[in-house]
């Protein structure tokens, strides 16, 4: 495996960090946080094997970084978390890992000059066939940054055109790429907090070792926007023309919503429906930028394109001292080429409870059911745990997790069973949330 310190040290989102740290003394409304902490994890079955499981204790350090800027000139939204785990039983390698996520936009003209930066590194699944266990997980990093011009044509008239490089990595495949894109966009301004506009994008995609992936993609659709102090709508209609070079061309229907009404101040709805052509490589940064995304059934990685069709759903609200919040996901992949056609669902159901100050009890359960088409191959895995949260004091918390993960499958051996108990031990907030 790359290590780490090529694969990531050397890579842009250091130097973002860097920067942000620097300034973050000097800039007003800039707010650095940082957290440090130990974890001890005991599972019956480390490599989620269906027999001849191991047993092993894993430890960590964690260290969790985040910068947070709100200024005339810039907005950064950066976190980053360090992780190093050792393995009693070496039943894997010793190894660290790194997290970032990183949206930057400097203002260089008030209104009408703007530069973008996006950096988002993390581990995803080799073989999505496979289990989640470190022999699996690979590194993937996707990196953009360009400038947007805005034009005032009328007071409510406005023309946007802007420009992307960008670059994805992934660890150990033969999917690694660039891409430079233009976008251009007329804007109307029905009101203050409502916008519909036309838009135009172009991007190009050159795979670094098979020039026969190679692409031009053209998108053209319109937008519906508004937005008032608690709801958010965004609507996106139109059409996807993709040219190959050395394979049959594609074209489709392209549809994207989301809408997010916070009713309360604990309370909220967050719905997203999707359906695109896209592929791995902006899977990743659309999974990057949205945060609030649902990921309850992974990514899978491969070279081609495939038609995605997506709804997730989050329906989170406060009552008392407990919060509950119920997500739910479903997704179509539908690939050209690759027989990697899959069909899954997702529900998950968490409950926290806050017993006092000091005390927090944490509820949850996850079902997820995978058709994997092209193999006949069906999984159905449900994740339940329990955790209990102690302050110490102001500033160092006690955590106790106690998890169960079970798999059934018509594949004899992709069925596991597993157990797990960690405790953690950390300064500030819970490292792992810088995630």
């Amino acid at each position: 495996m790359t290590t780490l310190a090529n694969y990531f040290l050397n890579r842009s989102g250091w130097v973002i960090l860097f920067i942000g740290f620097m300034v973050s003394n000097s800039c007003l409304g800039a707010r650095m946080d940082s957290s440090y902490g130990l974890e001890t994890e005991y599972t019956d079955n480390a490599s989620l094997l269906s027999s001849d499981e191991e047993e092993d204790t894993r430890m960590s350090a964690l260290a969790g970084f985040s910068y947070l800027e709100n200024t005339s000139k810039l907005r950064a939204d950066i976190s980053t978390l360090l992780e190093y785990n050792d393995y009693y039983h070496d039943t894997f390698t010793d190894e660290a890992w790194a997290y970032l996520s990183a949206d930057v936009t400097w203002t260089i003209r008030p209104s009408s000059f703007f530069w973008r930066l996006e950096d988002y590194f993390s581990q995803t699944k080799r073989d999505v066939l496979e289990s989640e266990n470190p022999d699996n997980l690979i590194n993937t990093n996707a990196f953009s940054t360009g400038p947007d011009l805005l034009f005032r044509l009328a007071p409510a008239n406005h023309l946007s055109v802007g420009s992307r490089f960008s670059e994805y990595r992934f660890e150990e495949t033969a999917s690694d790429s660039q891409r430079e894109s233009v976008n251009t966009a007329w804007l109307y301004e029905f009101s203050s907090t409502t916008e519909l506009s036309i838009n135009f994008e172009y991007q190009n995609a050159e795979f670094d070792e098979d020039v026969n992936l190679n692409f031009h993609r053209q998108d053209l659709f319109f937008r519906f926007n508004t937005q008032y102090s608690r709801s958010h709508f965004q609507l996106d209609l139109g059409r996807s023309y993709i040219d190959r070079d050395a394979y049959d061309n594609v074209n489709g229907f392209l549809a994207r919503l989301l809408w997010l009404n916070q009713f309360r101040q604990q309370s909220f709805f967050q719905l997203n429906i999707v359906a695109q052509y896209t592929d791995s490589a902006l899977d990743l940064l659309n999974v990057g930028i949205s945060g609030q995304e649902l990921d309850l059934v992974g990514q899978q990685i491969s070279d081609d394109i495939f038609y995605d069709q997506r709804v997730e759903a989050t329906y989170s609200f406060g009552s008392g001292g407990s919060t509950y919040s119920i997500q739910a996901q479903y997704r179509d992949e539908d690939y050209e080429i690759a027989s990697l056609d899959r069909r899954s669902y997702a529900l998950g159901l968490n409950h926290s409870y806050n017993y006092s100050l000091n005390l927090t009890f944490t509820t949850d359960i996850w079902y997820r059911k995978t058709d994997i088409i092209d193999l006949d191959q069906i999984d159905k895995q449900i994740t339940g745990g329990l955790s209990a949260t102690y302050r110490l004091n102001r500033d160092y918390t006690l955590q106790f997790a106690y998890n169960r993960n079970s798999q059934n499958s018509n594949i004899s051996t992709s069925e596991f069973d597993e157990n797990r108990l960690l405790i953690s031990f950390y300064y500030g907030r819970y490292p792992g949330s810088y995630r």
